[in-house]
């Protein structure tokens, strides 16, 4: 009976392992924000993908600094023969987002004129180059905007924005005013179909515009995040190249690095390797100071669900960690005890091997001696 509960409770162990192990597989591919190397990547290259964030307010966070960023990252790319095979692909790609505003939104009723006020706060955020890539945000209409188009002043809107600005969210082409400024509709989205990032999605409705129209409407173009998908052949390749642009030598030993990326007024992240097995036992080693923030910067959503997600993953982390360790020495306990219980002894079949070894040897001795014997003598097999 005693013996029935032990193998239980080993079989429970081994399911649960299993368990999480596949648990944590689906964690680290449910956030689509944070698989933008994988994607970019199907030729099978190694990339990464690094993200950094500004103090809101900073003289850093500018869409000059992103400019510099990617001109940096260019020129880098290009003196380690990083070139494409065509003008009209990039070896890399990347995306920008400002901090979120809260504004005031208004439609134009086009059969009275009267100008009537939306009774909520909406967010707008700035993007730029690849960020609907970065996010792909589920498309309930329209198109999303893109980087190239002429028309700046269209925008998307999550699904919250278009219920509340228009009441559907058949809004298509449709028009609203921010600041006196006519926005069109390109398209209608909603988030990731993920607990997590419906936790943290912002409360106010969402609204993306292109970037370089904020400045010119009045409204604050400082940037909250920049990312990057860099070809990443050697660790930390991609990183080290933001960790540059910001003035920290990377030639130095790992442990200076650190001490000297912890001073920088931003936060950089590498977002492929967040989730390895090393990372998550430095965040199990801090567990608690690794979800503090020290630096005034605030994160968009979908890094704040990354950190969400990293906190869970290092709690299963752990969880395996105990399994694992309980398995292997139910394992150890359950071998040393069948070698003590066993009915046959090593030296038994050393001693059986050495005899039968020793015996052909001897006998095979004594029929070479006996026919080379000139003598002719028989020799009996007690005189060797």
């Amino acid at each position: 009976m005693k013996n029935k509960k032990k193998l239980l409770m080993f079989g429970i162990a081994l399911a649960a392992f299993g368990v999480t192990l596949a648990a944590s597989s689906s964690l680290k591919k449910s956030l689509m924000s944070q698989n933008m190397a994988d994607r970019w990547s199907a030729d099978g290259s190694e990339y990464s993908q690094v993200s950094v964030f500004f103090p809101e307010g900073s003289s850093a966070s500018t869409g000059d600094t992103a400019e510099s960023i990617n001109s940096f990252i260019d020129s880098r790319l290009k003196e380690d023969s990083y070139q494409s095979s065509s003008e009209d692909v990039s070896v890399w790609t990347k995306a920008s987002a400002s901090v979120m505003t809260p504004v005031q939104v208004s439609v134009q009723d086009e059969y009275t004129g009267k100008t009537n006020y939306c009774q909520t706060q909406q967010n707008i955020m700035g993007v730029s180059d690849d960020f609907f890539e970065f996010h792909p945000l589920e498309l309930i209409s329209g198109n999303y905007i893109y980087p190239g188009e002429l028309n700046r002043r269209r925008a998307v809107l999550d699904e919250n924005a278009a219920w509340q600005i228009f009441s559907s969210s058949d809004v298509i082409g449709m028009e609203f005013q921010i600041y006196n400024t006519v926005f069109e509709v390109a398209g209608v989205v909603r988030a990731e179909d993920n607990k997590v990032v419906s936790d943290v999605y912002p409360a106010f409705p969402m609204i993306y515009v292109h970037y370089d129209i904020l400045e010119e409407i009045g409204l604050d173009s400082f940037l909250m995040c920049y990312e990057a998908v860099v070809p990443d052949p050697v660790s930390n390749y991609a990183k080290n190249i933001i960790l540059e642009f910001f003035g920290i030598n990377t030639m130095a030993e790992a442990e200076d690095n650190s001490e000297q990326e912890s001073t920088l007024p931003v936060i950089i992240v590498d977002n492929t390797n967040r989730y390895s097995v090393s990372q998550l036992w430095n965040n199990l080693r801090t567990f608690g100071m690794n979800q503090a923030v020290t630096k005034p910067v605030a994160y968009p959503y979908w890094e704040n669900a990354a950190r969400v997600t990293s906190a869970w993953l290092t709690l299963l982390f752990f969880i395996n960690i105990m399994l694992a360790a309980y398995i292997v020495i139910v394992m150890i306990v359950f071998v040393s005890k069948c070698y003590l219980n066993r009915k046959w002894h090593l030296k038994d079949y050393i001693e059986k091997f050495t005899d039968k070894y020793t015996y052909k040897k001897k006998t095979s001795d004594y029929i070479n001696v006996k026919k080379n014997n000139d003598s002719g003598k028989e020799m009996k097999y007690e005189e060797f």
